[in-house]
């Protein structure tokens, strides 16, 4: 008989700690964000210019846009679930699809179609409520050729409990193209919906004589009161809140010769960009740093790094999670191949408040490489994913569009 008790508490206590193990591994690793973009960014409209945010107060009803209610969203979803519905517009904007999307996580489902005549959105940025969104529209220049971009406005989208989209509301906020043809480069709305950051870059080449900037504008939605950072003309991109008033951005001009990722403290006065804010150091990186975003809560990283080729080829786009305070790689998440001649486009474009869920988007390629690196019946085809602790799921198709998404 005491054998089978001893054989008994011997099993139990096995079994104790294989389920402490379990919840030891579960707290060594931290919540998980998304994947974001390989190599540079291939913005057709890189070049150098400066002009500002122009906070502009809107007065009266567009078509299809209603004045911003002073109702308080929804309460956001259980930490452990998905956000039930998530936004997708194609990347950079697209005049062909004009359409914001809206679409049910569980099922890929289309809930509602919003746009605005005469815009097409580029960029999305969610709350953490998920019901709030802002869109960047842009508004083609009249009367004037070339690449120019005109200038873009922002509206919030708001969905009702069952994801369906309410009328577009006008922000007290407009980006004017200027002299150099200024242009948003990435959106980060706060948790709360009431901030919204917004990166600015110069598009035109100015002479030599002159002095474009690039620029971060933090903007109240409720004021229209907006700060403004600036740093001589550089590339910024992936804007995402940390916590509290410090905002992650990646800028260009660093020794690896890619982006490196900063964080810069909005809550004093606003001034030069690089003066208010500290570098990030993550290790483990090998290649150039693509895309990234602070999740979690502000205690991961996830970013798309370029893995260096062989031999002056191109390498593997590689997504990863980091730690944001020690700056150490805690896991790989998924990789998209170069084989040796493709340049990957990745993207960590949105995660909810725990990281444990996350959006991104990319492309793969396929082709016959030959030695010379000749690419034979190349097929571009981009993907969106979401990432649910680790695990990656496909979502609908996107067809040829890169899609920039967000919930």
């Amino acid at each position: 008989m005491s054998n089978i008790e001893d054989r008994l508490r011997a099993e139990l206590w096995a079994q104790a700690q294989r389920t402490q193990e379990e919840d030891l591994r579960e707290l060594r690793v931290p919540p998980r964000p998304a994947p974001a973009p390989a190599a540079a960014r291939r913005r057709w409209w890189l070049a150098p210019a400066g002009a500002a945010l122009a906070v502009t107060a809107v007065v009266g009803v567009l078509v299809g846009v209603r004045g911003t209610s002073g109702q308080q969203p929804p309460p956001a979803a259980a930490a452990s679930q998905p956000p039930p519905f998530y936004v997708t517009v194609p990347d950079t904007g697209n005049s062909g699809h004009p359409d914001a999307t809206v679409r049910a996580t569980a099922t890929g489902a289309t809930l509602g179609r919003v746009s605005v005549p005469g815009t097409h959105f580029g960029y999305v940025a969610a709350a953490a409520d998920d019901r709030t969104f802002v869109l960047a529209a842009y508004r083609p220049p009249t009367g004037t050729g070339g690449n120019r971009h005109g200038s873009t406005e922002f509206y919030r989208l708001t969905l009702s409990a069952s994801g369906r989209p309410e009328p577009l509301a006008r922000l007290p906020l407009t980006v004017q193209e200027g002299q150099w043809d200024d242009e948003p480069t990435s959106l980060a709305l706060s948790a709360d919906g009431t901030t919204l950051a917004v990166a600015v870059v110069p598009a035109e080449v100015a002479p030599l004589s002159d002095d474009p900037t690039s620029r971060i504008e933090v903007v109240s939605l409720r004021t229209g009161q907006a700060r403004t950072w600036t740093v001589p003309r550089t590339d910024i991109e992936s804007l995402s809140w940390v916590r509290g008033g410090t905002l992650a951005y990646l800028v260009t001009g660093t020794s690896t010769g890619g982006y490196g990722l900063r964080f810069l403290d909005t809550s004093g006065p606003a001034g030069g960009l690089t003066r208010d804010s500290r570098p990030v150091l993550l290790r483990g990186v090998t290649g150039q740093l693509l895309s990234a975003l602070v999740t979690g809560h502000g205690h991961v990283v996830m970013a798309w790094t370029q893995a260096p080729g062989r031999a002056g080829q191109v390498g593997d786009a590689v997504l990863a999670e980091f730690s944001a305070q020690t700056g150490r790689r805690v896991r790989v998440l998924d990789t998209l191949p170069g084989r040796g001649a493709f340049e990957s486009y990745a993207r960590v474009w949105s995660a909810d408040p725990s990281g444990d869920h996350v959006l991104a988007g990319g492309n793969t390629a396929s082709g016959q490489v030959t030695k010379g690196g000749i690419v034979k019946g190349l097929v571009m085809r981009s993907v969106l994913d979401r990432i649910d602790r680790g695990r990656v799921t496909a979502l609908p198709d996107p067809g040829n569009l890169t899609l920039a998404a967000a919930w």
